[in-house]
């Protein structure tokens, strides 16, 4: 059957982050395969075996490259991720780059140094299949949805009522839990780069040469507060702020599936751009970067996945394995954890100035005001903290007193499961998910592999069922399952 690219409707709700590509680096890359339609059986996010949008995928991804180039750095791997796969806001004839998008994106640029040109920088072409590059590209690239699809619910423009977020990956197989993982990379890769402050005016003479603001001499910026929360609040400030207006973020959403996660629909669309689940993520890698820039020692001999196995995992972030074996820096205590840090509005506002400045606009009066508004409401949410940590109770119950060691262990449970309706289905996957979270020792990968069938003996024909029933398909486990001995216990 002929393939056709199907140009979707994008809204852009989104504003303050793009992509390192341009249009001509976005077609070499062949990520355009990923909104092929018109394929039977349809693609999903591009794949023909889709793979989760999951921090745990990511993972079991990002360590099968670390293995294979065992002396890439972090900071390497997540520019690579960066120039290879993200591209935010993609405009619907994949021509049309937002300005205001840009403007983030070229601060973004200039704290790490990205190069103008892409070309050599991006990964080999044996490194991940198609279906992981798409995969990689939509748990990457932040972009709202609302095209409407089949029958669903429709507002008076045409457009879904409940539009669908990518670039957010799930955790734990929870229904609400959704965060930016780019933005979390952002905060690591700024962690492990080392503390940096720069002018204000430097940084804008060097991004709009013969520009000058003498008012900016006197002000430092972070570039941790920046590429994380201070593009979110400097945006919502300067385009979306009205006084005496309630201020509001896009609510959360709801993931289509726990077993194999692949759509974020959101609950409303209230056209407010910035999302929950994007500043959980910039907040998770503020979070985790001042940790980092706090002991570069210990955390700069990491790899990536393991600094994102501890903070989504059991441990927390650690740095005396030797005395500690539990960290309050992680995932479960983001909201105290914010809430601790004292320069949080100083150091946005500076940032806020810088983007002021480089928009051309000037700052309101109330500007200072307008900014800790904004903060405060991020602060008091209880969509962006409480109604997710709620969801997970039992992963985030902490016995204080308790003085066994919370690990990860080297190797991976396998939960095979059969069920023969929806709801045998849902009380296994919450029977194995609660048994995941009560183990003493905390496990690094977990997965839902799900088969419809009591009898498997072949790989075809399990791959007929996955590809039947859109599971999940990860061949990086295959082998472990068909191996002989699984067979014959099978």
């Amino acid at each position: 059957m002929k393939t056709a690219i199907i140009f979707i409707l994008f809204v852009a709700y989104f504003y303050p982050a793009s992509s390192f590509m341009d249009v001509k680096d976005f077609d070499r890359s062949g990520l355009k395969r990923c909104y092929e339609r018109g394929t039977l059986p349809e693609k999903i996010n591009g794949q023909d075996m889709p793979l989760p949008s999951s921090i745990e995928t990511f993972v079991s991804l990002i360590e099968r490259i670390e293995s294979k180039y065992p002396t890439m750095q972090p900071t390497e791997l997540i520019k690579k991720l960066q120039m290879s796969f993200r591209v935010d806001d993609l405009a619907g004839d994949f021509r049309a780059w937002s300005s205001a998008a840009r403007f983030s994106n070229d601060f973004e640029k200039f704290f790490f140094n990205i190069p103008s040109e892409l070309r050599g920088n991006e990964f080999a072409e044996d490194d991940f299949t198609e279906d992981e590059q798409c995969a990689l590209h939509f748990m990457l690239s932040h972009t709202i949805n609302s095209t409407a699809y089949g029958s669903e619910e429709l507002l008076d423009d045409g457009t879904t009522k409940h539009p669908r977020e990518y670039g957010v990956v799930s955790l734990h197989s929870k229904w609400k839990h959704a965060f930016s993982l780019n933005k979390v990379l952002l905060g690591i890769l700024s962690g492990l780069s080392g503390t940096y402050k720069k002018s204000a005016n430097e940084i804008l003479k060097n991004l709009l040469p013969g520009q000058s603001a003498e008012a900016l001499n006197s002000i430092e910026v972070n570039r941790l507060y920046a590429v994380t929360l201070g593009d979110l609040v400097s945006h919502y400030v300067n385009k979306i702020y009205k006084e005496n207006e309630q201020i509001a973020f896009v609510s959360n959403g709801r993931w289509n599936d726990l077993s194999c996660p692949t759509s974020y629909a959101l609950i409303e669309n209230n056209g407010r751009y910035v999302t929950n689940s994007v500043l959980r993520g910039a907040i998770d890698g503020l979070i985790i970067g001042l940790k980092i820039e706090e002991s570069p020692d210990t955390f700069q001999k990491l790899k990536l996945s393991q600094i994102l196995s501890m903070y989504y995992g059991p441990t927390g972030l650690l740095d005396k394995t030797e005395v500690l074996s539990k960290s309050n820096i992680q995932w479960c205590e983001r909201e105290k954890n914010f809430d601790n840090i004292r320069t949080l509005r100083e150091e946005i506002y500076k940032f806020y100035l810088l983007y002021t400045n480089y928009l051309r606009s000037m700052p309101t009066k109330n500007a200072q005001e307008e900014v800790n508004d904004v903060i405060g409401n991020i602060q008091k949410s209880t969509e962006i903290f409480n109604d997710i940590t709620a969801e997970a109770s039992n992963e985030c119950v902490r016995s204080e007193t308790s003085s066994d060691k919370r690990c990860s262990t080297p190797y991976d449970i396998f939960a095979i499961m059969d069920w023969g309706t929806d709801q045998q289905r849902n009380m296994q996957i919450e029977i194995i998910g609660k048994s995941i979270c009560e183990f003493r020792c905390g496990i690094k990968n977990k997965f839902i592999w799900s088969l419809f069938e009591y009898e498997i003996s072949t790989e075809p024909r399990l791959k007929h069922h996955c590809k039947q029933y859109r599971s999940c398909w990860l061949p990086i486990m295959l082998p472990k399952i068909l191996s002989k001995k699984w067979r014959k216990e099978l």
